[in-house]
């Protein structure tokens, strides 16, 4: 490395430290499907509140009774409890080993 530096100079001692930050180990599956979660239930909650706002101001029509149940029996779950179908599908794909 030393020569490179002596060849190179200042420059490549910048771009090496550069890459060298850059570096870090990739997320794991489990790190990533708890992100994709977390964004998923954080865009779930503006959406909702964009709905209640635009409700308020007669630019939407109220939900039904049904929907708003569904809505209302979200909101009584644990933020990180409920359960999503294809994630749930693409979990069971993710561990399972290949024979």
């Amino acid at each position: 490395m030393l020569a490179l530096v002596q060849k190179l100079g200042a420059e490549f001692i910048e771009e090496a430290e550069e890459v060298a930050f850059l570096q870090e180990e990739p997320r794991t599956l489990a790190e990533i499907l708890e992100a994709e979660k977390e964004f998923f239930d954080k865009i779930w909650y503006v959406r909702k509140l964009i709905l209640r706002e635009k409700i308020e101001r007669a630019e939407e029509k109220p939900l039904g009774a049904a929907i708003e149940e569904r809505v209302s029996s979200r909101n009584r779950r644990s933020r990180y409890s409920q359960s999503c179908p294809v994630r749930d599908r693409r979990n069971a794909r993710a561990t399972r080993r290949p024979q």
